[in-house]
């Protein structure tokens, strides 16, 4: 992957084969994810574009502001060695963010592209539906195995459907000798859901509402096979369900890092 652009103060702590997984230092002073107005070091005539491929075909890389929705926002693009260009949309490393949060904030996007931060399901629908619709999953354990596994067809609908999410069988993985299966196949079909906002199917106990249970926002069915923007928790084995992957260490093991992006086929 290439180097993040000068903008961007963000470092490499691992790599493996077509990915790596970004972070730095705790953030705790979060600068808006949105933007209103497009930066003071990119020149206008530069900020007409919609998208990472755009950028890097301007020799571009790392934190940048792309025109989506009529909106400027802040966006990381990175390429993976092979010429695709990826747009990250969410990432979890450190715990800095609260991801617990009511449907506006995961519409609209929260946190900070220099830490942890989720797009904003208006803007990840956006993306998908101007043909950004292949899936990579990056996840790092407690342990410091690389875990990766790709999708060549992943769909948000818009806010009329909830954001229903449309994910296909896993096409990739770079990691074949530790079977990580697929976690997000239980999710396909299924309409977001927040603590306030409840359109999953678990019907069951006392809560009736899994993003309650497992205190995230997610495409959950009852409850869910993966939970990446769950609770985040600093020990490898949590005493309650944090952020995990099902089909890899059960809903027992917590993840470190994880990064999802997207790109074009």
């Amino acid at each position: 992957m290439s180097e993040e652009a000068s903008t961007s103060t963000m470092q490499s702590s691992t790599t493996s084969s077509g990915g790596q997984i970004l972070h730095q230092s705790t953030t705790t002073n979060l600068t808006p994810l949105h933007l209103s107005t497009v930066q003071s070091w990119q020149d206008s005539t530069e900020s007409d574009c919609g998208d990472c491929e755009c950028w890097s075909l301007r020799g571009m890389v790392g934190k940048l502001t792309i025109l989506l929705a009529g909106q400027f926002i802040e966006v990381n693009c990175t390429e993976d060695g092979t010429l695709f260009h990826w747009t990250t949309f969410q990432r979890r490393i450190d715990g800095s963010v609260d991801f617990y949060r009511n449907w506006t904030d995961y519409e609209n996007g929260f946190g900070s592209t220099d830490g942890e931060f989720w797009l904003g399901n208006k803007y990840i629908h956006e993306l998908t539906k101007l043909g950004h619709t292949y899936l990579r999953i990056d996840l790092l354990t407690f342990d410091g195995k690389l875990l990766s596994i790709e999708y060549a067809t992943f769909r948000v609908g818009d806010s009329s459907t909830k954001y229903i999410l449309e994910v296909g069988n896993p096409v990739y993985s770079s990691t074949p000798e530790w079977d990580i299966g697929d976690s997000m196949a239980d999710h396909n079909g299924m309409r977001f859901t927040t603590y306030d906002s409840d359109n999953d199917d678990n019907k069951s106990g006392n809560i009736g509402n899994c993003a309650i249970e497992l205190k995230g926002g997610w495409w959950y069915r009852n409850c869910g096979d993966c939970n990446l923007n769950g609770e985040y928790s600093h020990e490898r084995y949590p005493p309650d369900d944090r952020v995990y992957w099902k089909d890899y260490g059960g809903f027992q093991e917590s993840l470190k890092e994880v990064t999802m992006k997207i790109r074009k086929p």
